[in-house]
């Protein structure tokens, strides 16, 4: 266990717990379109300036080697949002802004609370992710992962927050969940097969699930070959969202 990681993940479930406790006594406020319009806009302007627009730079002066490599896969999936959890929170900041019903927001909340949790509380296990408890990992990130820490506690506070304030609405809420999270996976399959890139793809390459990928702790933790987890992982998330 990663001491710092497990602070950060504990800090996380804190304030998860605090916004369902506290819920009844400031829904006044969190029911504001403002309230969550301001929210929207300070971490999208944040995370560009922080995050996306710092990939998107790299990109636009990357020179593709090897298409289908590590390294150019994942230039090219952080410029192109083919991992779920930036797709989420950018989805999730930018419907905040634009979509005063937050009815776009809450057919993403699910994505965005699943994936969000599981990266976090794997923080406090991946030695790899080298969390610290400073304000520069916190809220900024390292060369390598940017924002990481504060994208995933975001994905979650928000998702929990908006599904706290914007009951799902019935059966279209549900379909709406499903058409979010098929679309999503049908884009990133689109970019897989134009750019080559085959690493950091939401799990649709089995590289994603080896020893060497972002989600190599499912097939650790559960015991099971890493080539059967994008057959259970990628319908879970498609069913419990």
């Amino acid at each position: 266990m990663v001491i710092d990681g497990f602070v950060l993940t504990l800090l996380t479930c804190i304030f998860v717990v605090l916004q369902i406790v506290g819920h009844k006594w400031i829904k006044k406020v969190t029911n504001c379109y403002f309230f969550w319009a301001a929210i929207g806009a300070f971490w999208f302007i944040w995370l560009c300036v922080f995050r996306f627009g710092p990939d998107w730079v790299r990109y636009s002066d990357w020179h593709i080697v090897s298409p289908g490599s590590y390294e150019d896969s994942f230039v090219t999936s952080k410029a192109f949002l083919l991992d779920v959890c930036p797709f989420a929170v950018i989805g999730m900041c930018i419907s905040l802004m634009a979509d005063p019903s937050r009815k776009a927001a809450r057919a993403l909340a699910p994505i965005s609370l699943i994936g969000g949790t599981i990266t976090v509380v794997s923080i406090a296990f991946d030695e790899s992710v080298g969390a610290q408890l400073t304000a520069q990992f916190i809220f900024i990130g390292d060369d390598v992962n940017k924002c990481y820490f504060i994208m995933h506690f975001l994905q979650v506070v928000l998702a929990v927050g908006v599904m706290l304030n914007t009951p799902k609405n019935g059966w279209k809420g549900t379909l709406a969940t499903f058409g979010t999270i098929v679309g999503y996976y049908c884009y990133v399959g689109i970019v897989m097969a134009a750019t080559g890139c085959r690493w950091n793809v939401s799990g649709l390459s089995y590289n994603d699930w080896s020893p060497e990928g972002e989600y190599h702790f499912v097939s650790e933790i559960f015991n099971i070959p890493y080539k059967v987890c994008p057959y259970i992982g990628i319908p879970f998330l498609i069913l419990v969202g």
